[in-house]
């Protein structure tokens, strides 16, 4: 924990397969018992562009949605369920 050159607050967690999760369950909580009176609690990370070549003309941006989430493995671990849930915007 630290403060930004702003005089804001900053929590940083180690990279693992709970930090998502974790960073979650903490950013509620912060939320829930200082509502909007302190300021906004962020949650930040890593956005990737992945470009995909040779697609199907008539090929949908629901059906690459949903064979880009298809290719991570349903798993019941929490890091899995993250990087499924955290393909949500494709544009054609």
């Amino acid at each position: 924990m630290r403060e930004t050159r702003d005089g804001r607050l900053l929590l940083e967690l180690p990279t693992s397969a709970n930090s998502g999760s974790a960073a979650k369950t903490i950013t509620s909580t912060i939320s829930n018992k200082l509502g909007d009176t302190v300021g906004k609690v962020l949650q930040l990370g890593v956005n990737v562009d992945v470009e995909v070549l040779d697609l199907d003309a008539a090929a949908t941006a629901a059906e690459v949605l949903e064979a880009l989430r298809a290719a991570i493995s349903e798993s019941e671990d929490p890091a899995t369920k993250a990087e499924r849930e955290a393909i949500h915007d494709v544009r054609i």
